[in-house]
């Protein structure tokens, strides 16, 4: 319940405007409260979000889940007030005895980050949430216990011309021949 005013005034219209256009801004939901927002209900408002308006898909989608999925099982029933950045340094460090390499881990805990993000962008999770998150800073390479993968280095152009000669002798062979 909301108190808009005294009844008529012109304050109380103002109120009433404002507090209406919140709620079909919000796609017609009511708005909560940041201490009563879950950190679940912020992963359910974020994929279906990135579902809708980014067209994420494929692996990177995956990816999404992927993480998400980990930060709901841990942190799913903690108000998003409460969500700190202790809570993502942990979460990393799951990343961490997962076995995947410092570059994803830094991806995973980038896609968390981002999450609570927009959720500050959309009135969900108070900015000083949001702002605390920004300083956990990216594993450094060297400086870390997570594994650290050389770069690919693209294909050298007399490799990929050998291998497209190869390929189109070996496509002109008479049929029956051995390659």
């Amino acid at each position: 319940m909301h108190y808009l005013g005294k009844f008529g005034s012109q304050a109380s219209r103002q109120e009433y405007d404002r507090l209406i256009a919140e709620f079909v801004s919000n796609g017609r939901q009511p708005t909560q409260h940041p201490d009563e927002i879950l950190v679940e209900n912020l992963i359910v408002q974020f994929v279906d979000h990135t579902e809708k308006e980014t067209g994420l898909s494929g692996g990177s989608f995956e990816r999404l889940q992927r993480v998400l999925r980990l930060l709901n099982d841990l942190y799913g029933k903690l108000p998003v007030v409460q969500f700190s950045p202790m809570a993502l340094k942990s979460l990393r460090r799951q990343f961490l005895e997962s076995g995947v390499c410092r570059g994803t881990i830094n991806q995973y805990t980038s896609i968390v980050k981002n999450m609570f993000y927009w959720g500050c962008e959309e009135g969900i999770v108070p900015m000083e949430v949001a702002g605390a998150l920004r300083m956990v800073r990216n594993l450094q390479s060297g400086k870390t216990a997570a594994a650290d993968y050389d770069a690919i280095e693209p294909v050298s152009s007399v490799t990929l011309e050998n291998m497209e000669n190869r390929l189109a002798a070996d496509c002109q062979k008479p049929a029956g021949t051995s390659f």
